[in-house]
Parts: C-alpha cells; sequence; structure tokens
C-alpha cells in the first residue's frame, strides 16, 4: 500500500541538487531529482507524517516542508462471519416449512444470510433470520443449512443441518413422478429423450426428469394398474407439477382415458425461461375427463425444445389449495402461496368459457403486467411471476366483459 507526494520545487542562487523526503524524522530518500515521490510499503488505515527538505550541490540544506499527514486506506476485510446456530424447522406443512436461526457476528458487520436446501442455494440474500421456505412435496425429507456473509463478500462456515419431513400427502395425492418414476406408471413417451434421474436443475428432491423433445413430442405417463376415477370421493382432480424450460416455449397438458381412445382437450401455454414455475391444471381446463389413463406433456411447438419436469402428482382441487399456507380468497379468486417470493399461482372459477385480463397493478394503481388468458367454465389456474418486482403488496387484478376480481398478494425477500 502507498501514496505520492507532490510539492512545489525549491529556489537556489545556483541550483536545487535533490530533495530529501522524511517520514516522521526517518529519511525515505534523499536523491529525489524531481518534485513528486512515491511511498511504497505502508501499512493500511495507519496515519503518517511526511515532509521535505532540498539540497544543493555545495550540501546546504533547506529549511522543512510544510507536513502532511495523510491516512492510508482501510485495510481490506478478511475476517469471516460467525457461523449460524441454532438452526430449527417450525410450521411444517404438506408445502413447506420456516427456519429459523440465531444471528451471526462479524467484525464489521453481516450483510445477509444464505439459504441451502442440501447443496442448492434456495436464496442468497436473507437479511433477517428466519425464511419461509415453499414449494416442497409433500411426506418428503429435506435437509437445510444456513451461511452468513458479510459485505466484503467473506462467507461463514455452514450452521448446523436441520432434518425435516414435510406433512404426509393427503389420501387423494397421487405421485406420478418424484426423484423417480412411480412403479405404477410407465413411460409411453413419443419424439422425446427421457432422464429421470437428472440432477441439475432440480426443484424437489434431488432429482428431476429431462426431457429433450423433438417437433410435437410429448412426455406421457401412463397408468398402469387402473385407470384414475376423478369422480370417486377421494379422487385426484387436477395435475400439479414443477416445470423449467431453458428458452420460453409453448406447452400443452391433456389426458387420455384409455389407451387406444381418443384424447380429452387440454391446456395450453407458455412458460418462462430459466424459471421454476408451478402449474395446477384443473379438471375443466383437461376437458372435465372422468377418467384418466395418460398424461401427455406436449411440446406444442415445431422446435426442439428442452424441458425438465418435477413433482408430478395428481391432487384433488381442495387439497392442492389448503395444503399452500394460508389463502386470502374471494368467491372467485385465489392467489398462493401468500406471501410468495415470486411465483403465484392464481385460481379462478369462471361461470362459462371466456377471456380473461390478467393484471399485476402496484398498490399506487399502476399495471406492471398483462396478459390475456382463455378461461374454461369452472376452475382455471395458472401461474405469475413476480419475482422481477419490488418488496411490498400488490394486487392481482382478473377482468372480463362484465366483471373485475382482485386479490392483494405480498412479495417477500
Amino acid at each position: 500500500m502507498g501514496l505520492t507526494l507532490t510539492w512545489t520545487g525549491s529556489t537556489d542562487n545556483v541550483g536545487v541538487v535533490n530533495y530529501q523526503v522524511y517520514r516522521g524524522t526517518t529519511l525515505v530518500s534523499g536523491t529525489v531529482t524531481g518534485t513528486t515521490y512515491t511511498v511504497t510499503g505502508l501499512a493500511c488505515g495507519t496515519q503518517y507524517n511526511f515532509s521535505v527538505t532540498s539540497k544543493d550541490a555545495a550540501g546546504n540544506t533547506s529549511p522543512v516542508s510544510n507536513v502532511v499527514t495523510p491516512t492510508t486506506l482501510t485495510c481490506p476485510d478478511t475476517q469471516a462471519p460467525t457461523a449460524p446456530t441454532n438452526l430449527t424447522a417450525s410450521a411444517i406443512s404438506q408445502t413447506g416449512l420456516t427456519l429459523t436461526w440465531t444471528a451471526s457476528t462479524d467484525n464489521i458487520g453481516v450483510a445477509n444470510y444464505q439459504v441451502y436446501q442440501g447443496a442448492t442455494l434456495l436464496n442468497g440474500t436473507v437479511t433477517g433470520t428466519t425464511y419461509a421456505v415453499i414449494g416442497l412435496a409433500c411426506g418428503t425429507a429435506y435437509s437445510f443449512s444456513v451461511k452468513a456473509k458479510d459485505a466484503a463478500g467473506n462467507q461463514s462456515a455452514s450452521s448446523n443441518t436441520v432434518s425435516a419431513t414435510t406433512s404426509a400427502c393427503g389420501a387423494s395425492t397421487i405421485v406420478v413422478y418424484d426423484e423417480t418414476l412411480n412403479t405404477d406408471w410407465n413411460d409411453w413417451s413419443w419424439a422425446t429423450t427421457r432422464n429421470f434421474n437428472n440432477t441439475t436443475p432440480v426443484k424437489v428432491g434431488t432429482k428431476s426428469a429431462k426431457v429433450d423433445y423433438t417437433a410435437w413430442g410429448a412426455l406421457s405417463l401412463r397408468k398402469v394398474s387402473t385407470t384414475v376415477n376423478t369422480t370417486a370421493s377421494t379422487a385426484s382432480t387436477a395435475v400439479r407439477f414443477w416445470l423449467r424450460t431453458p428458452t420460453a416455449t409453448t406447452v400443452k397438458v391433456y389426458t387420455s382415458a384409455t389407451d387406444t381412445g381418443g384424447d380429452a382437450s387440454g391446456y395450453t401455454f407458455t412458460t418462462t425461461a430459466n424459471v421454476w414455475t408451478e402449474y395446477i391444471v384443473s379438471l375443466a381446463q383437461l376437458g372435465n375427463p372422468s377418467q384418466i389413463k395418460r398424461i401427455h406433456f406436449q411440446n406444442y411447438t415445431a422446435n426442439n425444445v428442452t424441458a425438465y419436469f418435477d413433482n408430478i402428482r395428481l391432487v384433488s382441487v381442495s387439497g392442492a389449495r389448503n395444503s399452500v399456507e394460508e389463502m386470502e380468497e374471494q368467491p372467485q379468486i385465489s392467489v398462493f402461496p401468500n406471501p410468495s417470493t415470486g411465483i403465484i399461482n392464481v385460481g379462478y372459477v369462471a361461470e362459462k368459457a371466456e377471456k380473461l385480463n390478467v393484471q399485476v397493478v402496484g398498490l399506487s394503481g399502476l399495471i406492471l403486467q398483462q396478459r390475456e388468458e382463455q378461461t374454461v367454465k369452472g376452475q382455471n389456474y395458472f401461474s405469475l411471476d413476480l419475482s422481477a418486482e419490488k418488496i411490498g403488496f400488490y394486487l392481482i387484478r382478473l377482468q372480463t366483459e362484465s366483471k373485475s376480481s382482485t386479490s392483494k398478494i405480498l412479495i417477500q425477500s
């Protein structure tokens, strides 16, 4: 570490030969011929005193210049915070839990915390000592840990690891794929290459299903033993799954009642690139089938597409909604999870098939996002990505030609 000294040259009746630079009373250099000198080898965050004298050829030395007292730059912070302690999990539900820990300490200050699910970073900008984890699978064991980071980027050692198992799945949940394809389901896909043991990216657990589609190909999963009776009292009535695609693409979800019969009408949507989004496709959006033998996730384009699926299951609509955190619900609209870190699901009960204008509105009244959805009569579900919006409250507004419904949502870090 160092600094540069500069001064106005001395005058002499014959001529100045050189200058002597002093640090305190210590001569740093006695042979400086110009009017500038770079001092090196100084300690960081330290104040020094410097002065200069001049000398002519006869050895005559001038009086001492004014004294300057600069302080070198603050020493870089290389000390990491202490590890967070006492990490615990509470408020465990089918799809989430709350992590709490004791704060770390640091010589300057802790900037934020990084929350990990296994080796996967869930959130790297948590400023408090609690974090709500959402989007978990029911009846599944998870492990979590936390690290602290200061403003200089020094990261602490890991906290203790806490293991927790989410609440058991409801009786109406049929798991199709989670870590592996369920033994009562087999793969009848076409025009695709599948890897059901993919390890990155993953949303739930440690594995996802990677599907490389060619044009109009489909991931098609078949129930082996029986068909699913969607009209039974314990029946599953919606397809629920996580999906991520490297590029935005169009996907169609639909079902078949038999191996050889025709396909039911389905739900077509466009993904958001590189964002894990949970979709809930209702019976109404699937054409109200009474039986499900096969579920199809089709690349609804003529392009080659890669997609990652995780935690595919059939659930009851009420179970799907109650298994998430408490919701603020109006008669025709529900928004969940609430609060959310960005990705939200919107449920809407339509009295008839109609076009629906979906808006994300700031509390100032400014429309931040909007798009059009084609609904079917009955229950509809679709997803919104608010991860780019600032922390705070927003209104989700759904408008048809004749009415408008709104619900408030809190986006948090």
